[in-house]
């Protein structure tokens, strides 16, 4: 006889009877606009940017929008270290990764205050098990130069500020260049996190893409 897993939908607490996480009625509020920018994420009508100053990424792979009706969720895995949560979001993530020309997955550098909050760095966290499943290498390309959470900046600062750098391992990067690198965070609000690891990336492998659990599209 098949059993019925029943279990709680992690936005609105309400039941489930499946092995999905979100409910149908919070899925249409999280789930991603139709037409989506593949490099940037944001609507199409909207995406401008894309088109004269292109990333320095092939394709952004993500899965929820990132808005007040999933930050419930965020904060499972970000501020209460909800672990078994996070591998379930990154076991979705990977069914949009399954087909891209993968060779080294690497991770932006979480600040020293998640690691003590968590005892883990959610990035990192991600990275490791689409390595694992992917059966590819999963190295610590990036360091941070500045300590502090970006959020306690204001938006303006965290563009313009300088917030990671390479590793000082030079041997890593004469084993990864020319390859193609996946590089993955846990959200991205404005990109700009992703576009600075990019670039640094860029300057070894052949192509990159870049993967987050969720994305803030501008009218969240």
């Amino acid at each position: 006889m098949m059993q019925i897993f029943t279990h709680l939908c992690w936005i609105c607490s309400g039941e489930l009877r499946s092995e999905t996480i979100i409910c149908k009625t919070c899925l249409m509020k999280v789930l991603p606009d139709s037409k989506t920018c593949s490099l940037c994420g944001e609507s199409v009508d909207r995406c401008f940017k894309c088109t004269v100053y292109p990333p320095p990424w092939l394709r952004f792979c993500w899965i929820y929008k990132y808005n007040d009706h999933f930050k419930p969720v965020v904060n499972q895995f970000k501020q209460y270290g909800n672990l078994g949560l996070l591998n379930c979001l990154t076991e979705q993530l990977l069914e949009q990764l399954s087909l891209l020309d993968i060779d080294v997955v690497t991770f932006v550098p979480s600040s020293p205050f998640t690691w003590l909050r968590n005892g883990y760095s959610p990035a990192k966290k991600i990275a490791s098990r689409i390595a694992k499943r992917l059966k590819i290498p999963a190295i610590p390309l990036l360091k941070r130069r500045i300590f502090s959470q970006k959020k306690n900046v204001s938006l303006q600062a965290r563009v313009n500020t300088r917030w990671f750098t390479l590793s000082d391992n030079k041997r890593v990067y004469s084993e990864v260049s020319g390859k193609s690198i996946l590089l993955v965070d846990d959200i991205a609000v404005s990109n700009s996190s992703l576009e600075e690891c990019g670039k640094l990336l860029g300057k070894y492998s052949k192509t990159l893409f870049v993967a987050t659990i969720a994305k803030k599209q501008k009218e969240d």
